[in-house]
């Protein structure tokens, strides 16, 4: 069974994408089938961490209803594979996360882990995310903003019954 979880902060700039990728290089080391999918729609980052750079098939394009999730998944040197979300700025107010969960359950019972790389602050994109998960890492900085806006975060994933697990 496949399980899906969520990297996510209540503000930007705390760390999710170097802690997605850094668990997931973790797992994988220890032989966990792992896929990457970047759900950070407003500043997607994953894949240019990653060097997946100009990608014919992206997340957006999953999201968009064009292609299947696994239509859009790119193989990382680590073997850990990824579903990027493109940075081309044409996709700006054109792409929501309404359908993120039809799209990643398009992966169930094909890899042991999906990591998503989720959204900074709360708001309709942070929901739809947290209910397409099994578990949540909260991801934050020690400071004052930071970590209020992380209690918000996890007090929705309390209301919608998902467990915050760091």
């Amino acid at each position: 069974m496949t399980k899906y979880i969520l990297f996510v902060s209540g503000k930007g700039g705390t760390g999710k994408t170097s802690c997605t990728i850094n668990l997931a290089s973790a797992f994988n080391y220890f032989n966990k089938d792992i896929i990457l999918v970047d759900a950070n729609i407003h500043n997607p980052n994953l894949s240019l961490n990653l060097g997946i750079l100009n990608t014919q098939r992206n997340m957006q394009d999953v999201l968009l209803g064009k292609y299947h999730i696994l239509e859009a998944l790119y193989n990382h040197t680590s073997g850990i594979r990824i579903a990027p979300l493109s940075i081309d700025t044409s996709y700006i107010g054109k792409v929501s996360l309404n359908n993120i969960k039809r799209s990643l359950y398009g992966l169930d019972g094909l890899t042991d882990y999906v990591f998503v790389d989720g959204t900074s602050g709360n708001n309709y994109d942070t929901i739809n995310l947290i209910n397409s998960a099994d578990e949540i890492i909260m991801v934050t900085n020690p400071d004052t903003a930071s970590l209020t806006d992380a209690m918000k975060t996890i007090r929705i994933a309390n209301y919608y019954k998902k467990p915050v697990r760091g």
